[in-house]
């Protein structure tokens, strides 16, 4: 039988703290992401999967999974394929994202939504606000986030106001402006209407 609060065992609590400083300037400091060792992620994937599946879809999912572990075997090669991606990318976690993720074609309103993280201030008005947090953006003073005391990377802010998602056939595209002066609008359609 499926266990749907199974879900939370896999949860884990992980609080994002706003450090003052300016966005980018640890970025040349941030370690290189790294690609998980294959045994830990194959039984990641299991652990997961012990929540949705029923027992015999299990016990043949692990069958596939030591298949995919032979030495010398499909996982070992992709795995090879991903640490030779991961030494020659910035960051190769989030162009696998950016591509099948978000440039997918599927409903963006219901499976991807973007959030940004603002640092509280005592200003009563919403303009105020808006406006206070705009200055931040545009001046690149955003505190810097961070996840269990480590910087996280702040780069996809610069790219907030300045991208354009362009639809493709099946596969999406992004256009980012890197002009010194980029756009500083958006347009929103909802419902044929434009805001």
């Amino acid at each position: 039988m499926v266990n749907p609060c199974g879900l939370m065992k896999l949860v884990k609590p992980v609080s994002v703290t706003l450090v003052a400083g300016r966005d980018l300037s640890q970025l040349k400091t941030l370690p290189k992401p790294t690609v998980p060792p294959l045994k830990r992620t194959c039984k990641l994937y299991l652990s997961f999967l012990e929540t949705f599946l029923q027992p015999e879809e299990l016990n043949h999912t692990k069958k596939l999974v030591e298949e995919f572990l032979i030495p010398g075997g499909v996982g070992e090669t992709l795995q090879k394929g991903l640490e030779r991606r991961a030494c020659n990318t910035e960051n190769w976690i989030t162009d696998a994202y950016l591509k099948y993720e978000c440039l997918k074609r599927k409903p963006l309103v219901i499976l991807l939504n973007f959030a940004i993280l603002c640092t509280r201030k005592d200003i009563r008005d919403k303009q105020g606000q808006i406006r206070f947090h705009v200055c931040m953006f545009c001046s690149g003073t955003l505190p810097v986030e961070y996840m269990r005391g480590k910087p996280l990377c702040m780069k996809q802010y610069e790219q907030v106001f300045s991208s354009c998602r362009i639809p493709g056939a099946k596969t999406d595209f992004l256009l980012f402006d890197k002009s010194s002066n980029p756009p500083k609008n958006i347009t929103v359609v909802h419902n044929g209407q434009t805001r």
